[in-house]
């Protein structure tokens, strides 16, 4: 396997179309508005006040985190620093390459949040232990 090159997460904005019955916002894949074709979705809901989620990194799998409702904090770490996102739209969806430890906070009480994934499901993808991660991003030029 070759080694994984650590990218900076990226807003992607999605186009939307108003029309009379509704607002129409699609995401399509193979290049256009994510680099991969998912292989998992996800939600996020009814994360308690004060909660975190995240609090890990992973070795090959992208995720796209939409706010599909309410307000999201993102806290974001590489080997090139740490930064602070919010996701406050749902037109505003967030990539976030392997090899970035991410933290979401902030959850409004109705936020739903929507994941696509790169990759299935795979424990042996995740990096759970920061001093692993840090490990793992340095090793990587």
């Amino acid at each position: 396997m070759s080694p994984v090159r650590v990218e900076i997460p990226v807003f992607v904005m999605l186009r939307e179309y108003p029309q009379e019955d509704g607002v129409l916002v699609p995401i399509e894949f193979h290049g256009k508005d994510l680099p991969f074709v998912p292989k998992r979705a996800f939600f996020i809901r009814n994360v308690p006040e004060g909660r975190e989620r995240g609090n890990h990194a992973h070795k090959r799998c992208y995720q796209f985190i939409i706010p599909i409702c309410g307000t999201i904090d993102a806290h974001i770490k590489n080997k090139y620093g740490s930064f602070e996102l919010t996701l406050d739209s749902p037109r505003k969806g967030l990539l976030v390459p392997p090899l970035n430890w991410l933290t979401l906070t902030g959850f409004d009480k109705d936020t739903v949040c929507l994941v696509l994934a790169s990759e299935s499901y795979d424990v042996e993808d995740y990096l759970n232990v920061y001093e692993d991660f840090e490990k793992a991003s340095s090793s990587i030029q």
